[in-house]
């Protein structure tokens, strides 16, 4: 009887042995992965799509990995000078990984007279197996470019033959001491007063009327939005383009919201604009050149800002259909 006790706690011990140490392998293996798939570290998967005048690049610092790993994706676009660039969003294209983080870098330019446009996403990995990411399309000026998919890998940290510890005999839990209950019961009264102040609260504020709050027309909102412009020359500039984009969706319906400005241009041409469409393209396409730039031109600001004063001005008698 007493061997085989010793027999079931020997069981017991190794399996709590090998749970310790796969714990230990997930944390040392995660920082590895972490450290390997920096922005320093070299891809091991690299590919290059060239059409015309435009060149994409898709690189992957991983195509084999552990649940606790991380692939940093890269995608380069080479495009000459005044070409817009969509780069598309791929959380559709590589289930079942996740995106944990994703940016986009500042325009380059590059020795051959191209833009480097640069989106950079960290992929987390889901169950291990066999994924594949998906083909995807990439506007570069006229030409689009589909990519080849990807075979990923991705494994497990745990052995294959591990058990699960069986716990047994696990005991009933303790009834309350009579101290205790008696604080419960004064901690569930608290709470119920609590309760029903906030309710009495609420039923006030919802019984009060509401105020009835006029919108304002969209020239108007535009109009007093920049009278109220901060003085710092950067926040100017971007409030600015933030009153002409807001003016675009509100007045024309051109869908601006979460939009790159290659994204907005691209959905310009289905509203005539009133003729002013060229101008509109060329200020858009200056301001991001600005934003990204380490410098701002000398009254450029002011520029801006009368820019879009005159645009609101000049659209607010015939909205665009």
């Amino acid at each position: 009887m007493m061997l085989k006790k010793a027999q079931r706690l020997n069981a017991v011990a190794r399996r709590s042995l090998i749970v310790l140490f796969a714990s230990a392998a997930l944390c040392g293996c995660r920082e590895k992965s972490v450290r390997q798939s920096g922005a320093g570290a070299e891809p091991v998967y690299t590919k290059q799509y060239r059409q015309a005048a435009e060149t994409v690049i898709v690189s992957l610092s991983e195509t084999n990995l552990s649940t606790s790993g991380r692939i940093r994706l890269t995608i380069d676009v080479h495009a000459p000078e005044g070409e817009d660039v969509v780069i598309p969003e791929i959380e559709d294209a590589i289930a079942p990984f996740t995106v944990e983080e994703s940016h986009t870098e500042p325009v380059r330019f590059l020795p051959n007279g191209k833009h480097l446009h640069r989106r950079v996403w960290t992929l987390d990995p889901g169950l291990p197996g066999q994924t594949q990411f998906q083909a995807l399309e990439i506007l570069a000026g006229p030409e689009t470019l589909k990519t080849d998919p990807v075979a990923v890998t991705v494994s497990s940290l745990l052995p294959e033959n591990l058990e699960t510890p069986e716990i047994r005999d696990i005991a009933a839990p303790i009834e309350w001491l009579p101290e205790e209950q008696a604080r419960l019961r004064i901690r569930y009264i608290l709470l119920a007063v609590s309760g029903l102040i906030a309710l009495s609260v609420l039923v006030a504020r919802m019984v009060r009327r509401p105020r009835k709050t006029q919108e304002l027309s969209p020239q108007e909102a535009a109009r007093q939005a920049l009278d109220r412009l901060p003085e710092d020359e950067l926040a100017r500039i971007d409030e600015a383009r933030r009153i002409l984009l807001e003016f675009l969706d509100r007045q024309f319906q051109i869908p601006t919201a979460g939009k790159t400005t290659g994204e907005i241009i691209r959905t310009i041409p289905k509203y005539p604009l009133l003729g002013r469409r060229v101008t509109l393209v060329d200020k858009l396409t200056a301001n991001d050149l600005v934003r990204f730039s380490n410098r701002i031109p000398e009254g450029y600001a002011d520029s801006l800002v009368e820019y879009v004063r005159g645009f609101v001005e000049e659209t607010m008698e015939v909205p665009c259909d």
